[in-house]
């Protein structure tokens, strides 16, 4: 008799930002929300939503050119530079700047929770069976992903969770599927 094999459960999770603008590296994430999705049956299983408060600009760990300061300089750099939110991005998101305030949670427990989601929805043991992002033009919530969990300190432990690889930099780029190529 043959030795039984578990068949692995593979997992997508969708995607979707809403955000303070387009660039990922000026503007801020603004609102998130997840749905993971069985690929074996198409069950919804979990979802998460959260809006996130108010955040400053941070040196996210990328290569940077050596330029000389003086101790003034070096210490004016140490200032808070808030992330952009952009009016027409607001507007179009129906977001405001005292629902952030209210109702957003702290970027670094967002990421955590992101997280924790991700580790939740891994359904099989092993590396082809970590969950592969799903999303709408989903290359755009990429950027503000990495910028989310980059800021928060978390890049390794993103790269421990969700399924991807690593580009020609060294850098770890998630896998992901596009609903809108595949639309088309």
């Amino acid at each position: 008799m043959a030795p039984q094999t578990e068949q692995k459960i593979y997992v997508g999770i969708g995607l979707d930002f809403e955000t303070g603008g387009l660039d990922c590296r000026e503007c801020a994430c603004t609102q998130i929300a997840l749905q993971a999705v069985r690929f074996d049956t198409w069950q919804v299983f979990d979802r998460y939503q959260a809006y996130i408060a108010p955040y400053g600009k941070q040196d996210a760990g990328l290569p940077r050119r050596k330029v000389l300061r003086t101790r003034h300089e070096q210490a004016k750099g140490q200032e808070y530079v808030p992330m952009k939110y952009e009016q027409a991005a607001l507007d179009y998101s129906a977001i405001t700047m005292e629902m952030l305030r209210t109702q957003g949670m702290d970027m670094k427990k967002v990421a955590g929770e992101v997280i924790a989601f991700a580790k939740r929805a891994t359904l099989s043991k092993g590396n082809q069976c970590k969950p592969v992002l799903v999303g709408q033009n989903i290359a755009f919530d990429i950027g503000f992903l990495q910028q989310l969990v980059n800021y928060a300190g978390l890049a390794a432990e993103f790269e421990k969770t969700f399924s991807g690889s690593r580009d020609y930099y060294g850098n770890f780029q998630p896998h992901y599927i596009d609903t809108l190529v595949m639309g088309r």
